[in-house]
C-alpha cells in the first residue's frame, strides 16, 4: 500500500516542524536537510501502530487543524525541492514551506 501525503514545513525557535495536512501527524528536525527524513519515520510509526490496531493505511487519524490547512494554503509550492521524499511506500507529494510572519 501507498501512502502519499501532504505537508507544511515552518521553523519555530530554531527547531524545523513539520506537520501533516491529510493526517494530523507531526515529526521535528534540528535543520531543514533532515526533516522529510524524521516525517517518513513518523508516518511508519503510524502505519505500524494502525496495522497492530487491524486498521489500513493511516485510517483513523483525523486531517490536521484547520490552522495548519489554512498555513498550507498560504504556502507556496517547491521552495524546498531538495527535501522531497519518496519510498517505495510514502510519498510527500505536496511539501509546502510556511510563509514567515
Amino acid at each position: 500500500m501507498k501512502v502519499s501525503v501532504s505537508a507544511v514545513v515552518y521553523e519555530e525557535d530554531g527547531i524545523w516542524i513539520i506537520q501533516g495536512i491529510d493526517h494530523d501527524i507531526v515529526a521535528t528536525a534540528k535543520n531543514q536537510e533532515e526533516i522529510t527524513k524524521s516525517f517518513a519515520k513518523a508516518i511508519i510509526a503510524n502505519l505500524e501502530i494502525n496495522r497492530q490496531l487491524g486498521r489500513e493505511g493511516l485510517s483513523g487519524i483525523p486531517e490536521a487543524p484547520a490552522k495548519f490547512k489554512e498555513v498550507f494554503e498560504r504556502s507556496k509550492f517547491g521552495l524546498l525541492p531538495q527535501a522531497s521524499f519518496e519510498t517505495n511506500d510514502i510519498s510527500i507529494h505536496d511539501l509546502r514551506l510556511a510563509p514567515t510572519s
